[in-house]
């Protein structure tokens, strides 16, 4: 063994004085760069205390991409990516090498902008399917398989006012009785007032957005002929 120079210690000592029990570790921190032997098997006390207490410093604060991955419990893949997208950076452009406060606050910036960018996601598509929806329905009115509500409207009027317009005569060419056109016109007007209760009663519930089955009375269509 080399004679020992003033102010070395041997291997074991450095690990006795550094409690590192496995010398693989104090080959890692050597290899790291922060002590130096000075000699097989000798290192320079001062050296040795000022590299460790640099290393256990750094040890606290600089953590790998392994490290990280576990601690966010992702993959390292994800760890390269943030890295790559900007969102963490190595410690002095040494790669693979982060801080750990750095990293947390890129890691926490990272879900935010994906939050946003879901966020975003969604309400672009909420507008997609809106715009969809309304296409559709401009095809299928020109395409004659839907009709604006007011063209519908007025044809019913139509229909009705046909319909009220043909009932009006029925009485008077089926007998010259009065009494006996009187009873017909009633019995018509009763048929008639039926037809525009419930017509108007699914009108209501169609505007309410009901089932238009369901019954809702509501007033007559008035008489065809007097009032007696």
């Amino acid at each position: 063994m080399a004679d020992e120079q003033p102010g070395a210690i041997s291997t074991s000592l450095a690990m006795s004085l550094l409690l590192i029990e496995d010398q693989a570790e104090l080959r890692r921190i050597e290899k790291a760069g922060f002590i130096k032997p000075i000699a097989k098997d000798q290192w320079r006390t001062s050296d040795l205390i000022r590299g460790f207490a640099k290393w256990a410093r750094e040890a606290m604060t600089i953590c790998d991409g392994i490290t990280l991955a576990k601690a966010f419990g992702v993959s390292t893949a994800r760890v390269s990516q943030l890295d790559r997208d900007g969102f963490i950076s190595p410690v002095g452009g040494r790669r693979g090498k982060y801080n750990w406060m750095d990293a947390v606050n890129g890691y926490i910036k990272f879900l935010r902008d994906e939050n946003r960018q879901t966020s975003k996601s969604a309400a672009e598509s909420r507008i997609r399917d809106a715009k969809a929806q309304d296409i559709e329905v401009r095809t299928a009115e020109r395409l004659g398989k839907l009709v604006p509500l007011e063209v519908f409207e007025q044809m019913i009027d139509e229909i009705v006012g046909a319909v009220r317009t043909a009932f009006s005569g029925l009485a008077a060419s089926c007998t010259r009785d009065l009494v006996l056109r009187r009873v017909i016109e009633r019995e018509v007007n009763a048929r008639l007032r039926q037809i525009a209760e419930d017509a108007m009663a699914k009108a209501i519930r169609l505007e309410a957005g009901r089932s238009p089955h369901d019954a809702v009375r509501a007033d007559g269509a008035g008489p065809l002929g007097s009032s007696e």
